[in-house]
């Protein structure tokens, strides 16, 4: 037996179905591999300058690779080192994990609802950095440029490539003047 209704009726429940979602939009991102051109942009490095060494009196405001990873990053976020722990021992010359938390308002993008975990591996040129400032670098405040990307077979999900700057007021107002055309567009 056929059920028959009005067409209207029919008309209407599907305006309601596609139009009635509380107004919440679904997105669904999806990240790029890693490859070189993002490997050069988000090398997973601490910059010198926040463990103290400036050995080529590099400007990072005037580093070429910055409007890029303005213009990349999911999140620009100003962060404060809480903690740093070594994983796997000493003699295995082990990773560090550094655990920093939001300072203030993202400069772009979405502020995490928990702390974030770098990695620090032995073979990363921050490595020593970390190594030899230990306990004293907690309460370092750094601009942290992150991106996520696919992971790869062995990662369990996305996996976050950054780079960390110093935070200076010259670095913030660097980072405002790249984001405008980001932020001009999306409106």
């Amino acid at each position: 037996m056929k059920i028959r209704f009005p067409r209207w009726i029919g008309l209407a429940l599907v305006a309601l179905a596609t139009g009635c979602g509380g107004g919440h939009k679904k997105v669904i991102v999806i990240a790029p591999e890693y490859q070189a051109e993002y490997a050069v942009v988000f090398d997973d490095v601490l910059a010198p300058e926040l463990f103290g060494f400036d050995p080529e009196g590099r400007d990072p405001t005037l580093d070429p690779k910055l409007r890029e990873r303005a213009l990349r990053a999911d999140l620009i976020l100003l962060a404060r080192v809480e903690t740093i722990s070594r994983i796997g021992g000493v003699q295995n010359k082990g990773s560090y994990e550094l655990v920093l938390a939001a300072s203030g308002a993202p400069l772009f993008g979405k502020a995490p609802n928990e702390p974030l975990l770098l990695n620090v591996g032995a073979g990363s040129p921050t490595y020593p950095w970390v190594e030899g400032a230990g306990s004293r670098w907690v309460g370092t405040r750094l601009i942290l440029f992150a991106k996520r990307f696919k992971g790869g077979p062995h990662d369990k999900g996305d996996v976050i490539h950054y780079r960390g700057e110093l935070d200076t007021q010259r670095m913030r107002e660097a980072i405002h003047r790249h984001l405008v055309p980001r932020v001009l567009r999306s409106q």
